[in-house]
């Protein structure tokens, strides 16, 4: 019988991609065995018994060491399983296929490809040459070009059951994650979906989006077999609901099937006084609208974001009037830039109070426009290793004062809640606070409990530590160290 191990660390969001494809198997191949993995709880030897004919990793460049690591330690353990990696640093870098112990690397979305893949293996026919897939066998190495993006995102729910009995805790987590779009019409510099759209511009519609009854029967399917749900935290980088249409009709029937609270997305450009009232109306208490930098020219020319800093305060205000919380990415430490603009930047976010701001450190990935602007400036040594590193660490830009912009980073949701209290002069108070851990361990409290006001649900005593434990364990806010079994 064949069997699929997925390995993955789950964190406080639910890996929805992982489970999109696991139903979207089950649905073709309903007799093979899948099971996810959880490195922080499952035992190797739980795996090695599990026998796994293909061991799947899905994985974006932060998570590029740990994931060949983890896969290592399995092929000194068993050398008859197939390796697959998939997810983005996959998609823009299919050439990791080289490594040691990779056999097969998919590009893009693993629906089809995959499909493919296990109907040869089932079939005991050549695995070579699938679209989407670069294969290596015998140590030669097939590149395949990429498959038509997938289209029918609606065919199947994401596999929950098998989510959560690897975690108990997304398990008995009042929030649940929809995913509502797939895709980025977008195009970012400091993002990955700019380079999707450039490898897949030919390969069908980009940007794909699901109906609003196809939405709300997928919550309501969910509420009928989890009676603890409280909030509902919508995926996907383009909310439909900016479209009167779909969020006319999204509005009737989650008001009336469903009356959740939930959190989207939203771009600064798309808030209009009509659409506040929609959100508010059908039940939005909180939205994710990046600043990123409070320089308009610098946002406009280096990350092709076009957005005015008046329409970024109008916006904030309109959301935040209506009793919408506003959680506000920003970026620290971005080339072309210097220390001036991330001071200027939280003297921004001050002006204009989202209830949250969450800053992390720009990594120059390989492959971003703007990493390839910085080699073109000189901004990174010719010889420098690509950046693995998580969005919290010192990059390898020329130029940049990381002692301050790290020091910034560990203090900067601290000093916005010292503004909002106590409207304290922040640059003053950066330059005079100490860049000691207690203060990190401030600020990573005042990014807590900012967090919990922006994803609002009752999580009661135990709830909330793990999620605490669960965040540290996984490091996703920068704090912490990934426990890991293997």
């Amino acid at each position: 019988m064949v069997a699929i191990a997925f390995v993955y660390s789950p964190s406080v969001t639910e890996p929805l991609g992982i489970a999109y494809l696991s139903s979207y198997i089950k649905l073709h191949f309903p007799d093979i065995k899948i099971r996810l993995f959880n490195p922080q709880r499952d035992a190797i030897e739980e795996l090695v018994r599990f026998e796994p004919t293909l061991v799947m990793y899905s994985l974006m460049s932060t998570q590029y060491l740990e994931n060949i690591q983890h896969n290592n330690h399995l092929k000194k353990r068993m050398s008859s399983f197939i390796s697959v990696f998939g997810g983005p640093h996959p998609t823009y870098f299919p050439e990791m296929v080289e490594e040691d112990g990779v056999d097969i690397v998919c590009r893009g979305d693993g629906e089809v490809p995959i499909k493919n893949l296990l109907q040869a293996i089932v079939d005991q026919t050549d695995i070579c040459h699938i679209a989407g897939l670069w294969v290596k066998q015998d140590g030669i190495v097939y590149r395949n070009p990429v498959d038509s993006v997938f289209q029918d995102i609606e065919i199947v729910y994401p596999d929950r059951e098998m989510l959560y009995q690897a975690s108990p805790f997304l398990a008995n987590m009042p929030k649940k994650s929809i995913l509502t779009t797939r895709g980025c019409p977008f195009k970012c510099t400091y993002c990955h979906n700019s380079g999707y759209s450039e490898i897949f511009k030919s390969q069908g519609k980009i940007l794909r989006k699901r109906t609003p009854k196809s939405v709300v029967d997928e919550i309501t399917a969910l509420m009928e077999t989890n009676r603890n749900m409280g909030f509902i935290d919508f995926l996907g980088e383009v909310f439909p609901g900016i479209n009167k249409e779909w969020m006319r009709e999204f509005t009737d029937l989650y008001t009336s099937k469903v009356g959740l609270p939930y959190w989207v997305s939203l771009r600064a450009e798309f808030i209009t006084d009509e659409l506040v009232r929609d959100l508010r109306r059908s039940g939005c208490v909180s939205v994710g609208m990046a600043i990123e930098t409070s320089d308009y020219e610098y946002r406009k020319k280096y990350l092709n974001r076009k957005m005015t800093n008046e329409k970024i305060y109008q916006s904030i205000h309109s959301l935040e009037s209506a009793g919408i919380a506003v959680g506000s990415p920003i970026m620290l430490g971005l080339p072309f830039a210097g220390f001036e603009n991330d001071m200027n930047t939280l003297k921004m976010v001050c002006e204009s109070n989202p209830t949250y701001a969450n800053t992390c450190i720009f990594q120059p990935y390989e492959g971003l426009p703007i990493t390839e602007q910085c080699k073109a400036n000189g901004l990174i040594a010719e010889n420098s290793e690509p950046s693995l590193a998580n969005f919290y660490s010192k990059a390898s830009i020329k130029g940049i004062d990381y002692q301050k912009v790290l020091k910034l980073n560990n203090l900067f949701t601290l000093l916005h809640v010292l503004h909002r209290w106590f409207k304290i002069d922040v640059e003053v108070w950066f330059y005079r606070i100490p860049d000691w851990k207690f203060f990190h361990f401030a600020n990573m409290v005042a990014k807590y409990f900012s967090y919990r006001k922006i994803i609002r649900y009752k999580r009661g005593i135990m709830n909330g530590l793990m999620e605490i434990y669960v965040a540290l364990s996984t490091n996703i806010f920068g704090y912490g160290k990934n426990k890991n079994l293997w």
